[in-house]
């Protein structure tokens, strides 16, 4: 088969660690099996949430890596705001120190209103002269913590409708989002999931553990706090001893502040055991190894279209999935698709207690919840990459008639 050459320009790329990584870095794995060699293009100095040398070994061997120097205004906020210099800043400058002071709102005032779309602005023109010789970000569920004025989210309708008219192909990663975007650039939009990489599984088998292991794994943010949850689980360790006696909350990944306090407050300190970050190789352990895995959707609007990335991971892991959110939501549609457990809504106590007391049956019985696994492959980011190939195919082939 004759390779081609497709660019990739990523922010996020090895040695960084974190979700944001993983979509490019899979498909730039498997695009090689598809007759297409990636060339990335990526910052040689940018602000890396978390440091994981192990997805380097994902790099495919005949990948081209370009770098280059960019200015990154984060040290500056580190500055203004008394962070350490290698202190890693959360998504859109938003503290999870709880109350924001002045300088924290100047700073997000600043990031929202004079760095548009977003922090990285400073690297695209440098790259555009290197280079050279969207999900629908204004609605991202941060912005609101930005302190936006009307002129900022004109302007950032605006660049969104532009990427919009001017690509040749658009895909993103759920069908709200699709449909969302089809109204805005009144164009077609393609679907290609995030998904699951087989060979992150290959070597791990299912073990029992001997606790009832109820497991979120991944950087948990206070919009996604399950506070129904934590009050459920509260009210079952002081009701059922047996469950009491056997429960542990694991938590891997870095836990926002304010859902810490909310589990203090819930009396559940004894039960959760704070993991922090670990490389994503581990992350499958924890994952397969669990009675119930927590998926939490953010509370905020569009929420029935987001399909987090560590959802496909959770359906490989063959764990059964209890997601808190919309229950006419795209997850909660793929869940069902899949029988990978179920979905309760944001309230829906009743709900969350039912399936955390079948889970701890199950597991008290050595009971394995049994997953559509045909229904899964389809989520793989082989298959995914295969079709993003056949995109690429496509827009190469009617280019090259074009001209």
């Amino acid at each position: 088969m004759s390779s081609k050459r497709v660019l990739i320009i990523t922010y996020y790329w090895p040695p960084t660690g974190a979700s944001g990584v993983q979509r490019w870095l899979k498909f730039a794995k498997y695009l090689p099996e598809n007759g297409w060699i990636p060339v990335i293009y990526t910052p040689e100095n940018p602000e890396r949430p978390a440091i994981d040398h192990s997805l380097e070994a994902d790099i495919p061997a005949g990948a081209e890596i370009i770098t280059h120097p960019i200015f990154e205004p984060y040290g500056l906020y580190k500055k203004l705001t008394g962070r350490k210099a290698d202190e890693s800043i959360q998504v859109g400058f938003v503290s999870d120190a709880g109350e924001s002071g002045l300088l924290e709102n100047v700073s997000r005032w600043l990031r929202g209103n004079c760095l548009i779309p977003d922090a990285r602005r400073f690297w695209i023109r440098p790259s555009v002269r290197r280079l050279t010789a969207v999900d629908p970000w204004s609605r991202f569920y941060y912005n609101n913590d930005l302190l936006f004025n009307s002129r900022t989210r004109r302007k950032q309708l605006k660049l969104e409708q532009s990427v919009l008219r001017d690509a040749s192909r658009v895909v993103t990663v759920s069908s709200l989002i699709r449909d969302e975007l089809q109204q805005i650039g009144e164009r077609s939009v393609d679907v290609i999931h995030n998904g699951y990489d087989p060979a992150d599984y290959e070597n791990l088998k299912y073990d029992a553990s001997s606790s009832f292991v109820i497991a979120h794994t991944g950087a948990f943010q206070p919009a996604a706090n399950p506070e129904k949850v934590w009050q459920v689980l509260s009210r079952l360790v002081q009701t059922d001893s047996s469950l009491a006696g056997d429960l542990k909350i694991v938590l891997v990944g870095k836990v926002d502040s304010a859902i810490k306090e909310c589990i203090s407050r819930n009396g559940l300190d004894a039960w959760v055991q704070y993991v922090g970050y670990v490389p994503h190789a581990e992350v499958m352990r924890y994952q397969i190894t669990s009675a119930l895995l927590l998926l939490c959707i953010l509370r905020t609007e569009g929420a029935e279209g987001i399909i987090t990335g560590k959802f496909f991971e959770y359906l490989a892991s063959g764990t059964p999935v209890m997601c808190v959110g919309p229950e006419n939501g795209d997850t909660a549609a793929i869940i069902r698709e899949c029988n990978a457990g179920d979905t309760a809504g944001f309230d829906d106590s009743e709900a969350m207690e039912k399936i955390i007391t079948g889970a701890y049956r199950k597991w008290k019985t050595g009971e394995r919840h049994l997953t559509d696994k045909n229904a899964i492959l389809r989520y793989s980011r082989r298959e995914q990459t295969r079709v993003l190939a056949g995109m690429l195919n496509e827009i190469t082939t009617s280019t090259a008639t074009a001209h």
